[in-house]
């Protein structure tokens, strides 16, 4: 079966700079395109392609490509490759941004263009005891435009980057799951250690699901942790709503969270039970003694939260 379908595309932007009770600017941008997409699909096999261009206005020559190719050998298993390269225009905000401490017009050419290209590859597998997905993506960013050592944008040199997926759940007997992710993210950016972004973030759960008093209460009682590998910090601004590079080169992350649940099902009422941040006050010799997401913003400490849907009707 062949498919193709063409669209009109139409963007509008606006941004307004006041200060104090005085309008200083008020942007009104629109662009005008038009996007593609068409697929080949058989039995086991996809192709698809899709592809949009602006032609005038603010984006003019902004495009977005992208190739998708998957192959399924059965309802269970597939693998897929896909290629997509975009080029876009610093949005409103990075090129027109107004206040009272930043201006930020004329900071970058009126005719730059961020460009990425990215190859990637996903094999799946799913089954009633185990689900299996592995990615991997490669790609390649030039122009990007970013606040790095002060909260103005800056245009950066190319760089590289590389990233893999791993999701699994696995369901070892009748009752027990297991579920699993990870993923790794690694760039060359000059300018800032991996962009801000742990190297390594991984998620573990395990639960038991069985039944009481007679198959009246049906409930699952497990386990929820997640780390993230040390990152450089990021600082956020208040005064023009942007984060950019932390000049003390504080390091946060290398921190698990892990939380603990017991949830149900009695009748028509579902309800859990879940103790948060369980690890708060644990001294781990390992882990970083910041407890934050974001330089200055701590991640919410330990907590107790319960709740209840009742459905009235049988």
């Amino acid at each position: 079966m062949f498919a193709l379908e063409i669209a009109y595309r139409f963007q509008h932007a606006h941004l307004r700079s006041q200060i104090s009770d005085t309008l200083r600017q008020s942007l009104w941008k629109t662009s005008h395109g038009y996007h593609v997409n068409a697929h080949l699909k058989r039995p086991k096999q996809l192709l698809q392609l899709e592809f949009h261009q602006q032609l005038n206005g603010y984006l003019s020559g902004n495009h977005f490509l992208r190739a998708l190719a998957q192959h399924r050998w059965n309802d269970s298993l597939y693998i897929e490759i896909q290629l997509f390269n975009e080029k876009q225009s610093p949005n409103l905000f990075q090129n027109y941004f107004l206040s009272n401490h930043f201006d930020y017009r004329g900071k970058l050419a009126p005719d730059h263009i961020i460009s990425q290209t990215e190859l990637s590859s996903r094999i799946s597998y799913h089954s009633q005891k185990i689900d299996f997905e592995a990615g991997l993506q490669l790609g390649n960013t030039q122009g990007d435009v970013r606040a790095i050592s002060t909260a103005i944008p800056q245009i950066l040199n190319d760089y590289q980057y590389i990233q893999s997926t791993l999701n699994l759940r696995y369901n070892t007997t009748e009752h027990w799951m297991l579920i699993a992710s990870t993923h790794l993210q690694r760039n060359n950016a000059k300018e800032w250690e991996n962009l801000g972004l742990p190297a390594f973030f991984a998620r573990l759960g395990l639960s038991y699901q069985n039944n009481a008093f007679s198959q009246a209460l049906i409930y699952r009682l497990g386990f929820d942790a997640s780390y993230a590998s040390r990152y450089q910090a990021s600082v956020y601004r208040a005064d023009n709503r942007q984060f950019f590079a932390n000049s003390n080169n504080i390091l946060l992350g290398n921190y698990p969270v892990i939380d603990v649940y017991f949830s149900g099902r009695i009748q028509t009422v579902d309800f859990f039970l879940k103790y948060e941040h369980l690890n708060h006050w644990w001294v781990l010799p390992f882990a970083n003694s910041r407890y934050e997401n974001t330089l200055n913003y701590p991640i919410q400490p330990d907590r107790f939260r319960f709740g209840f849907i009742w459905h009235f009707w049988n």
